[in-house]
Parts: C-alpha cells; sequence; structure tokens
C-alpha cells in the first residue's frame, strides 16, 4: 500500500510535509520510495508542474514518524542550511511510548 502523504504547508520557497513510520525520507539503495518522490507526485497533480526542485533540508530515520521540512529552491536550500549551521533554528522532537 502506498503511504499517504500529508503537506502541511507549501508555497514557493518551502514544503512541510508529514512522513509516516516505515518510509525513508531520501532514496537509499534498500527503499523502493521515498518520502520526496512521493511528495513531488503530490506537488506535480496539485500545481500541474513537473521537475520541481525539492530537497529536504533534515531528514528522519525510517521508522519514525514526523515532519520533514523541504527546499523548494537552491536559494533556500542555501538560506536554510545557512540558517542551521548558525543555529538559528530549532528541532523539536517528542515520544509517544505505549
Amino acid at each position: 500500500m502506498k503511504p499517504l502523504i500529508e503537506v502541511l504547508f507549501c508555497d514557493n520557497h518551502l514544503c512541510v510535509a508529514v512522513k509516516p513510520a516505515g518510509l525513508v525520507t531520501q532514496k537509499s539503495p534498500h527503499s523502493s520510495t521515498c518520502l520526496e518522490d512521493e511528495l513531488k507526485k503530490v506537488l506535480q497533480k496539485r500545481e500541474n508542474l513537473s521537475g520541481n526542485f525539492l530537497q529536504p533540508i533534515h531528514r528522519l530515520d525510517k521508522v519514525v514518524s514526523g515532519i520533514v521540512v523541504f527546499a523548494r529552491s537552491r536559494k533556500a536550500l542555501i538560506r536554510l542550511q545557512k540558517w542551521q549551521q548558525e543555529k538559528k533554528m530549532q528541532k523539536f522532537y517528542v515520544a509517544l511510548v505505549s
């Protein structure tokens, strides 16, 4: 079954999506699909565009679900990576266990 990708926010610079557990963020030799590819398909259908720039600025492990931020342009990617290096961005992790 194909994972359902939920887009929380999207504009010309950023796209924020929910990564389901069991799906890798980026392509891997060990997985047939990834969040990046699935999100590209969603955006192509939604915006009727193809070949858009889409690059995650961070990753989550395959077994983890959570929010992943993508840059939609090279300029946005460079700026977001710079903010990460300068510690202008914060990440928060929440664990739900039973």
